[in-house]
C-alpha cells in the first residue's frame, strides 16, 4: 500500500480543519455553476454534437420519467467525449480533497457529481449513461489522487524538474501498489 502522502507545515489546505459538509458545500457552489453553464452550452450546440433531443424543453419531463423506470444505456457519445468523464470526475475529487477530505469522501463526492449530473441534469435531454458513471467517478478519482499527490509534492519541493520527477514516481508507486 502506498504511504499517505500528508502536507508539510508549509501547505496549508483551505478548510482542512473544517467539517466535511464545509468542503462539499464550497466544492457544490462551483461544480453546479460549471454543470449549469455546460448544460446551456450542449443546449446551444448542435443536436449532432450533443445527441440531445431537438426539443429539450418540451421532452424534459418524458425523459425525466423514462430515467427512473429504466436502466441507464451504453451511450453513443464520441470517443473524445466520453474520454472527458475522467477528467470531470477528477476535479469533482480534487474539490474537496484539496481542503484536506480522505480519498473515501473524495471518491463518494465525486461519485454524487457524477450521478447527480446523468439523473439530475442531463437526464432531461437524454438516457443516463452507464458508461459515464463507470468512467468519471472510478477513474476520475484514481487520476483524481494521483493529480493531489503530485501536487503536494511539487508544492514541497518547488514547482521544478525535481517535482515534476516526484509527481513521476508518485504515479509509478501508485499503478504498483499492492
Amino acid at each position: 500500500m502506498v504511504p499517505e502522502v500528508k502536507p508539510s507545515d508549509s501547505i496549508i489546505l483551505r478548510n482542512d480543519d473544517q467539517p466535511f459538509r464545509k468542503k462539499f458545500w464550497r466544492a457544490t457552489t462551483y461544480v453546479q455553476g460549471a454543470q449549469f453553464a455546460s448544460v446551456g452550452i450542449l443546449l446551444a450546440l448542435p443536436t449532432s454534437v450533443s445527441k440531445w433531443s431537438d426539443h429539450p424543453y418540451q421532452d424534459a419531463v418524458k425523459h425525466w420519467k423514462r430515467a427512473y423506470t429504466t436502466p441507464p444505456v451504453w451511450d453513443k457519445d464520441d470517443f473524445l467525449v466520453n474520454a472527458g468523464h475522467p477528467y470531470a470526475g477528477s476535479i469533482y475529487y480534487n474539490l474537496v480533497r484539496s481542503q484536506g477530505a480522505t480519498p473515501l469522501q473524495s471518491f463518494l463526492y465525486s461519485t454524487f457529481q457524477s450521478v447527480w449530473w446523468e439523473y439530475g441534469l442531463e437526464a432531461g435531454a437524454e438516457q443516463p449513461s452507464i458508461t459515464d458513471l463507470l468512467t468519471t467517478s472510478p477513474i476520475g478519482s484514481i487520476l483524481g489522487e494521483i493529480t493531489h499527490r503530485a501536487t503536494l509534492r511539487m508544492a514541497r519541493n518547488g514547482f521544478n524538474s525535481f517535482g515534476e520527477k516526484s509527481a513521476r514516481a508518485d504515479f509509478e508507486s501508485f499503478l504498483c501498489s499492492e
